[in-house]
């Protein structure tokens, strides 16, 4: 009999989490968008990964992108030390750190059916400053729980604002599958930047 019979496959497997550090030059000045990926996957390595504040928004949400289509897991630790997980497409049973809020990246399953829209823009910040709630994981909840209500499926979509990178990256983990393009934008003004 082979040895994989004997194996107790309900033992979960303890998740091991990469922090990549990317060198922000290659980052911004890339040849091609081909030799941005191979740098991050070279970071990532097809891994659970934890991503820090240490870059710019539109960075992370590439970074993200990327990490999206390579990695089984993604958190993210804000600048307080809160960890909340992004995404999560692990099928077994597995052990993680207590410290990482894994309720997140479920919420996708409650989008509500919106009609299709050509050009969707999302004001991340605006939902994120009506919200009241004292302590940054209430407020960031109560505020996904806005947002999923306006995310429909898109040809363009843009969010919008300086909010929470967090609030930014869980949004376009909910998009995924519904936005065919994604942009960022800082402010109403400022430059539109393409992610995917």
């Amino acid at each position: 009999m082979p040895l994989n019979s004997y194996q107790n496959n309900s033992i979960p497997t303890i998740v091991t989490y990469v922090t990549p550090t990317f060198d922000t030059e290659i980052l911004k000045n890339a040849k091609s968008k081909e030799d941005l990926n191979r740098h991050i996957l070279a970071q990532t390595k097809g891994e659970p990964v934890i991503l820090t504040e240490s870059l710019d928004l539109p960075s992370l949400m590439y970074i993200t992108n990327v990490v999206y289509t390579s990695s089984p897991e993604l958190v993210f630790e804000t600048k307080d030390g809160i960890k909340i997980q992004v995404f999560d497409f692990t099928s077994e049973e597995v052990i993680r750190p207590a410290d990482i809020n894994t309720s997140f990246a479920l919420l996708n399953k409650e989008i509500t059916k919106n009609e299709s829209k050509e050009d969707l823009t999302v004001d991340i910040n605006k939902f994120w400053e009506l919200q009241t709630a004292n302590d940054t994981e209430h407020k960031l909840y109560y505020s996904v729980q806005e947002i999923l209500k306006h995310i429909t499926n898109s040809t363009k979509t843009t969010l919008m604002g300086p909010a929470p990178a967090v609030l930014f990256l869980l949004t376009q983990h909910y998009l995924a599958g519904k936005a065919k393009e994604l942009w960022y934008q800082e402010g109403s003004n400022s430059k539109p930047v393409r992610i995917y």
